[in-house]
């Protein structure tokens, strides 16, 4: 794989520009996302509750969307002083309606696409799905899969994940 990003690199004549900022890591979620969002005092936002694009591989944009559901509950929350917290009770189904059933499918996605991705076995079916998806997609349709989840276009090929048969 670091022989293919070096290529890539050199042939876009990125090879010599200095890295700047490193950032991200190694995302670990539940896939029903169902962690407990606020316990006491203690708020969950982004990552921290699994508010993640898992078949992405990214967490920003919906960290910033869990803030954003957050804030005005949090504000409710502070003008009461505390007398009345229930509006912080509205933020886990708050951020699951804003987010909508496309993002909870997307974890059965993520795991049937990338758990499991360290054998040969796995790299010929990782390929396979690559090659594929190259072949029947321009690059805006695969990125409007993977992280605007836009399934329409695969059609019942989905229907399992729809239904939780896998």
């Amino acid at each position: 794989l670091l022989i293919f990003l070096n290529r890539l690199l050199v042939e876009n004549q990125l090879k010599d520009i200095p890295v700047i900022d490193r950032h991200g890591g190694v995302l670990s979620s539940t896939l029903m996302r169902r962690e407990s969002h606020v316990r006491g005092r203690i708020i969950g936002v982004g990552d921290a509750v699994s508010t993640a694009n898992l078949l992405g591989g990214e967490g920003i944009r919906h960290a910033l969307i869990s803030a954003e559901v957050l804030a005005p509950l949090l504000a409710e929350a502070c003008i009461a002083q505390g007398a009345n917290l229930k509006s912080l009770s509205l933020y886990e189904d708050a951020l699951h309606r804003r987010l909508g059933w496309r993002w909870t499918l997307t974890g059965r996605l993520a795991k049937r696409t990338w758990w499991g991705l360290a054998d040969e076995k796995a790299d010929k079916r990782m390929k396979k799905l690559i090659n594929g998806l190259s072949k029947e997609s321009s690059a805006e349709d695969i990125s409007a899969l993977f992280f605007d989840y836009r399934f329409e276009r695969y059609g019942l090929r989905l229907l399992p994940y729809l239904v939780g048969w896998r």
